[in-house]
């Protein structure tokens, strides 16, 4: 009862408050994809390579980029020198973000100035193996999450994950509440000031529709 109370003093209505009182009582997630796959059965999750879910991503970050909203931000790279490779392009994102946050094996956290803050990854930790780009914004949110099969040993280019991906409100906020309960154990603080950022969930309507239709459109376009 005392959650609901400070959600509703954080401005959120009654209805969404209980929903995220509950969801904040349940075991912490520590996998984004298996979260999803968990909360939301309805979402099929397709078969890529690597080099397919490169132009996907691109994709994601242009689509969130040439909207320039506040929102809150989340990536997982896996690897340190896979994020370094895409800092230039995250500290773009990030420029507009009112939170913005990557997981990869970083030695430390670490809040670097106009860039995403950076949270370790425990070497057991199942976004070891993950890839994700969740957007929450007020007009538009985004969701990719991606699984990288055990046992591959084809070159880097070519190993291949299973991924799912989203522009449905409700599924955004699902990936953004999972994302920061993750986030909460090694980074509480930045998770607490992100979780009182981030838009509770609309209702799907033609905004959503436009926002599938040209985060698509982008997809096919960067992967011809």
């Amino acid at each position: 009862m005392l959650k609901v109370v400070r959600l509703r003093e954080l401005g959120l209505s009654l209805e969404a408050a209980i929903v995220r009182a509950l969801h904040t009582a349940e075991p912490l997630q520590t996998s984004l994809f298996a979260g999803l796959r968990s909360r939301l059965p309805e979402l099929s999750p397709w078969i890529v390579q690597k080099r397919s879910l490169i132009a996907i991503s691109r994709a994601f970050e242009d689509e969130c980029a040439v909207r320039a909203e506040p929102g809150v931000l989340v990536g997982s790279f896996q690897r340190e020198h896979f994020y370094r490779a895409s800092e230039p392009r995250w500290r773009e994102l990030a420029r507009t973000s009112l939170t913005a946050l990557v997981f990869a094996d970083f030695e430390r956290f670490c809040e670097p100035p106009g860039a995403p803050a950076e949270i370790p990854l425990e070497r057991t930790s199942p976004l070891q193996r993950e890839w994700a780009i969740v957007w929450n914004g007020p007009g538009f949110g985004a969701c990719l999450a991606a699984w990288e099969r055990p046992g591959q040993e084809s070159p880097a280019d070519g190993r291949v994950f299973e991924a799912i991906w989203t522009v449905e409100p409700q599924h955004v906020w699902e990936a953004t509440t999972i994302a920061l309960g993750i986030a909460s154990v090694p980074a509480p603080d930045l998770a607490a000031r992100a979780r009182a950022q981030f838009e509770e969930p609309r209702l799907p309507g033609a905004e959503t529709l436009r926002a599938a239709t040209s985060l698509t459109n982008r997809i096919v376009s960067y992967l011809a």
